[in-house]
């Protein structure tokens, strides 16, 4: 994830790939519908409408699964390993 600083950069490169993406992927012979195409896609909104990444913390690291069920399963004779 990127630093809070860097997410309108971001955003417009995740939407500049997408769009060459797009245009890439859907290849029109006909210049009058590959222009509105390609309209269609730069029309404001019609491309990114969100939700926009937000940067939030990470979670903190806890137990691992297998240390988890140890812990549940410890009074039971099943081997878990």
């Amino acid at each position: 994830m990127p630093a809070p600083e860097q997410l309108p950069e971001w955003t417009e490169t995740i939407g500049s790939r997408y769009e060459n993406y797009l245009k890439a992927s859907f290849f029109f012979k006909d210049a009058r519908l590959r222009q509105s195409f390609e309209t269609a896609l730069r029309r404001e909104g019609s491309l990114l409408k969100g939700p926009f990444p937000e940067v939030a913390r990470d979670f903190g690291r806890g137990p691992t699964a297998r240390a988890l069920a140890e812990e549940h399963f410890a009074n039971r004779s099943r081997d878990l390993r």
